[in-house]
């Protein structure tokens, strides 16, 4: 009886700790209709646009990001290739996050907060809109 009780119980904290970790999402992430620019730096290269609909699409894809339960204790990621994700609100303030690629996964990490996986098309091509971005269309 002591089994099944104890089978019963590993169950029930196995499927409320999915729960948890599927809630885990970023905190905080500014709203599309509070940004005036976003500033995108990574491989020498910057790019900013004012675009309302690219920066709806990179905040999105940021908040579909999901917990790693890793904590962010640096400035900036512990890795050598990153890019940095400026968004510069109307009131002045800047929300700063960095997207990387580390062991086939993708990771966006905000600093002092937190660092979360994310799988998403527009953030694995941030070259390409670095690239397009810098010749201004």
């Amino acid at each position: 009886m002591k089994k099944i009780y104890l089978a019963g119980l590993c169950c029930l904290v196995s499927v409320l700790g999915l729960v948890v970790l599927e809630q885990q999402r970023i905190d905080n992430v500014p709203s599309a209709d509070d940004i005036s620019t976003l500033s995108i730096e990574g491989n020498g290269e910057t790019a900013e646009t004012s675009d309302e609909f690219l920066i709806s699409t990179i905040l999105e894809s940021i908040e579909e990001a999901k917990s790693t339960l890793r904590s962010s204790n640096n400035d900036q990621p512990a890795v050598d290739s990153y890019w940095t994700l400026e968004f510069q609100s109307t009131d002045g303030t800047t929300d700063t996050y960095y997207f990387y690629e580390s062991r086939w996964f993708n990771y966006i990490e905000k600093p002092y907060e937190g660092i979360y996986t994310v799988d998403s098309p527009t953030l694995e091509n941030l070259p390409h809109l670095v690239e397009v971005w810098g010749r201004g269309y």
